[in-house]
């Protein structure tokens, strides 16, 4: 499951940093090719402490402020589990490599799922690495968008019949 940023994380745009949440299909972000990449789809998604406590596995990731570089995160960022995040030798270095979130070195912890938590997850029509809270991290792209729909439509289900 790919469930994406908790609301409340930024992502640059053209005009700044923007809170996930509010972005919108057609919108623009900013990629590590240094372009501008329209939104092909938007996915919201809640995750309840019920879920988790059914699939341990789906316990979102932190990462506190500076936790790669003093730099990166710009803020905190909880993300889903299976996340790709940009990891590099530091601030401005050319990128060395995209870990999943769960195995990210360093003070990244899982979280444990108290009520229920909002996320977003973003599909770049093209490049998928955005600057997400100051650091790179992975979206799926375009073609991916319709095995994503049918993911979110069989979630819903699954939710309904539970």
């Amino acid at each position: 499951m790919s469930y994406g940023f908790l609301h409340g994380t930024t992502v640059e745009t053209g005009y700044g940093a923007c809170a996930i949440e509010r972005m919108r299909t057609g919108d623009r972000v900013l990629t590590l090719a240094g372009k501008m990449e329209r939104i092909a789809w938007v996915g919201h998604t809640t995750l309840s402490a019920r879920e988790v406590a059914r699939a341990p596995g789906l316990k979102p990731v932190r990462m506190r402020q500076g936790d790669l570089w003093h730099t990166a995160p710009s803020a905190d960022l909880i993300m889903a589990p299976e996340q790709g995040v940009v990891i590099s030798s530091g601030p401005g270095q050319a990128a060395s490599r995209v870990v999943l979130a769960k195995a990210l070195p360093l003070g990244a912890t899982r979280l444990p799922v108290l009520y229920d938590l909002r996320f977003t997850h973003l599909v770049l029509e093209r490049d998928g690495l955005m600057l997400i809270n100051g650091l790179w991290c992975q979206s799926l792209i375009a073609n991916n968008v319709v095995d994503h729909a049918r993911y979110e439509t069989q979630a819903v289900i699954d939710r309904l019949a539970s």
